[in-house]
């Protein structure tokens, strides 16, 4: 019931019906799983965490709870070194697993730490090549490195696999922030050009 709510995006009857689930089921860390991702949805932020952390409290183990809490915290640019922690868990349980790797890639990128960020975040592009998300966040990674090229195709990748159009939107605007760069960036001359302009090296 819960499910068929929140397809006609009645969202609020949605969490009525899991209200009454958790009152019958307290122990069940998924109820409670369902129940953060309904919040989510209803900007509740606040009540999503306390839900997300309950789940982790019902079940250490859960990967997809810690995931959904260290990426939500990496969106809010909140507790980053917890969001770490968890999202580095959640890869050593689930190695392969694109999802888990670019919420790990986008904490590090939301800590500055562009270079590993780039790392975990170009291995989950090759596992998950399609999927939007993961290719705008290897671009916006690739913007803080100056691969301008790169992160231009990228973006690209993520606008034709979008559908919502406010994020359509956003790429675009990244789009363009790309192409200025590319136009204002100075061009690198080759190394023999920059020695014959100089003096002779002393021996």
């Amino acid at each position: 019931m819960a499910q068929l709510y929140e397809d006609q995006r009645e969202y609020k009857k949605s969490l009525e019906v899991l209200m009454t689930a958790e009152k019958k089921y307290p122990k069940n860390p998924q109820v409670y799983f369902y129940i953060g991702s309904i919040q989510d949805k209803m900007n509740l932020k606040k009540d999503m965490i306390t839900s997300m952390k309950k789940v982790l409290e019902l079940d250490q183990e859960h990967v997809q709870a810690m995931n959904y809490l260290a990426f939500s915290w990496a969106e809010m640019n909140q507790e980053l070194d917890n969001a770490e922690k968890l999202a580095r868990l959640a890869a050593t349980k689930e190695k392969n697993d694109a999802f888990i790797l670019d919420t790990l890639g986008w904490v590090l990128y939301k800590k500055g730490q562009y270079k590993e960020a780039m790392a975990v975040l170009e291995k989950a592009h090759d596992i998950q090549p399609t999927v939007g998300i993961i290719s705008e966040h290897l671009g916006d990674v690739y913007t803080k490195q100056q691969k301008y090229d790169k992160a231009r195709e990228l973006f690209l990748k993520a606008s034709e696999a979008e559908t919502d159009e406010s994020r359509k939107k956003d790429l675009f605007v990244k789009l363009s922030d790309i192409e200025t760069r590319l136009k204002t960036a100075p061009v690198r001359q080759p190394a023999s050009n920059d020695f014959n302009a100089g003096s002779e090296p002393s021996p």
